[in-house]
C-alpha cells in the first residue's frame, strides 16, 4: 500500500497495487513482476468529490513498478493533476534501483550476465495527453475495456489487439 497524503483536513488515501507476473522470455530469463497502481488511482480518486481533489493536487504517486528479479527495479511516477477531462499524471519521473550497486554481496544470488542489459527498451510509458480516468468510461457497459496505454475503448480484447499500436505492451483495464 502507498499512502497519498492530503494537503488539507482530509485523511490520506491509500493506493493498492495489482501485481502481475510476466513469464520468462529471452530478454527476461526469470520473467518479471509488474505492480500497477493505475486501477487504484482511478478507483480511489473517482470517488472523491470534485471540490476535495484540490487537497491531492500535485501529490506524487507511483504508476507502475517493474521488478526484473535480478536486483533491478524501475518505477514510473508522477504528480496528480485534476481537470474537467479527468485525472492526469504530470511531471513524470522514473526511479531506478540496482540492489547490486548498493549491496554487492547480493551478486552471489544473481545469475550473470544480467539480461536485458537495458530494461528501458521494454517499458512503454503512459501517454501524456490522455487522462487516467474519464466520466464516460464509467458509464460504458461492463463488456467494454480501455487500454491504459492508448486510452481507446473497445468491445473485446481481440478487437483491441488488432487496432492498438501498442500490441506488445497490451493491457486492458476498466
Amino acid at each position: 500500500m502507498v499512502r497519498i497524503p492530503s494537503t488539507g483536513p482530509l485523511p490520506p488515501i491509500f493506493l493498492c497495487t495489482k501485481v502481475g507476473r510476466h513469464t520468462y522470455s529471452a530478454p527476461f530469463p526469470f520473467g518479471c513482476l509488474e505492480s500497477l497502481f493505475i486501477n487504484s488511482i482511478k478507483d480511489k480518486f473517482s470517488q472523491v468529490p470534485t471540490e476535495w481533489l484540490t487537497y491531492f493536487e500535485g501529490a506524487l504517486v507511483p504508476l507502475v513498478s517493474y521488478d526484473f528479479l535480478d536486483g533491478r527495479t524501475i518505477t514510473l511516477c508522477g504528480h496528480l493533476h485534476f481537470t474537467d477531462r479527468g485525472i492526469f499524471i504530470v511531471r513524470r519521473t522514473t526511479h531506478t534501483e540496482d540492489a547490486l550497486r548498493t549491496q554487492p554481496e547480493l551478486a552471489r544470488f544473481v545469475c550473470t550476465p544480467r539480461v536485458p542489459t537495458n530494461p528501458f527498451d521494454f517499458i512503454i510509458p503512459l501517454p501524456l495527453d490522455l487522462p487516467l480516468y474519464t466520466t464516460d468510461e464509467c458509464r460504458r457497459p461492463a463488456h467494454y475495456v480501455c487500454c491504459h496505454i492508448c486510452g481507446q475503448p473497445c468491445h473485446t480484447t481481440a478487437e483491441h489487439r488488432t487496432k492498438c499500436p501498442n500490441v506488445r505492451q497490451h493491457r486492458c483495464y476498466h
